[in-house]
């Protein structure tokens, strides 16, 4: 996996046990690949893991940070799909979640338990 400065950063922040962890910067600088490769480590690391990655629609989580994780799990020798419930647009594995949601529904954010959340 290559890995950049901001994955570096937001790895140092987590180490930390930072509350949040803030990326700002123009696009295309690599802060949502980077976040989505800590994401994956963490989740390879950790077990019983609940990681919950938000977007406005289901077509900008598909056109962005599903595509770009189905990259990462691609450098790892993973298959994505092996591990992925489309209809539930969950990733299950190593006993932890990553669950993908959109508030074009607003309820779909209330009530939900997780250990890290990235909007």
């Amino acid at each position: 996996m290559e890995l950049n400065n901001v994955f570096e950063r937001n790895l140092q922040a987590y180490i930390e046990k930072k509350r949040y962890i803030v990326n700002q910067g123009g696009t295309s600088a690599g802060k949502t690949y980077a976040v989505l490769q800590l994401l994956f480590i963490i989740c390879n690391a950790k077990k019983n893991i609940k990681i919950t990655v938000v977007s406005q629609t289901y077509q900008h989580l598909k056109d962005g940070v599903i595509y770009d994780f189905q990259n990462i799990c691609l450098s790892e020798n993973i298959d994505f799909f092996s591990y992925y419930n489309k209809s539930e647009h969950v990733f299950y594995y190593n006993h932890s979640i990553i669950q993908f949601i959109s508030l074009d529904k607003p309820s779909k954010a209330l009530g939900s338990r997780r250990d890290i959340l990235y909007i």
